[in-house]
């Protein structure tokens, strides 16, 4: 396996485990009253977040290479389409909520690159893998439908819609780092 798909396939994990391990240690932390970005400030834990958010961008951005450098065709746009994703989870990382209205920005361009980036690449590989096409097309579907949760009253905070916005978004890198079919 190439070495830009183990980067691929790696995201997830490293994503969540130091979500995980970040809501472990913070016993004040709240799903539904609170952003996931809140676990990047504060307490000496922080660091394990932001940490894992930055290698994750960073993992992302070295599966993009890799599809720019070594596929052809189509498909190759799916790299073009992962690489602001991992930027902005890079940036979402270093310039936590301390930065405020910078960190708001690299937040919502994040989540926007990523519906778009899953709702393209599916568009993309609907010739080859029309089941996963359509599953992507629905997951980014219940992926927007989460972000109106607050508006509800359901919850109060966006972590649970930023966690099932960021699951999809797990999932559709190492599906494409596991499956992903070159020219």
């Amino acid at each position: 396996m190439r070495g830009w798909r183990c980067a691929g396939a790696a995201v997830p994990a490293v994503a969540f485990i130091s979500i995980a391990v970040s809501i472990a240690l913070s016993p004040g932390f709240s799903l539904t009253d609170k952003a996931l970005s809140d676990l990047g400030v504060g307490d000496g834990h922080s660091v394990i977040f932001n940490a894992g958010l930055i290698a994750s961008g960073l993992l992302v951005l070295l599966f993009s290479a890799g599809i720019l450098r070594d596929v052809s065709g189509e498909m190759r746009t799916i790299g073009w389409l992962t690489s602001p994703v991992g930027l902005f989870l890079t940036c979402v990382g270093v310039f936590n909520e301390n930065f405020g209205r910078v960190h708001f920005l690299f937040s919502v361009l994040f989540f926007l690159s990523l519906a778009a980036g899953v709702t393209l690449s599916a568009l993309i590989i609907r010739r080859r893998a029309r089941r996963a096409a359509a599953l992507m097309l629905l997951a980014t579907a219940v992926a927007v439908l989460s972000w109106l949760l607050p508006a509800t009253g359901i919850v109060r905070g966006v972590a649970i819609p930023e966690a099932i916005s960021s699951a999809i978004g797990g999932v559709w890198i190492a599906y494409l780092a596991l499956g992903f079919t070159e020219d």
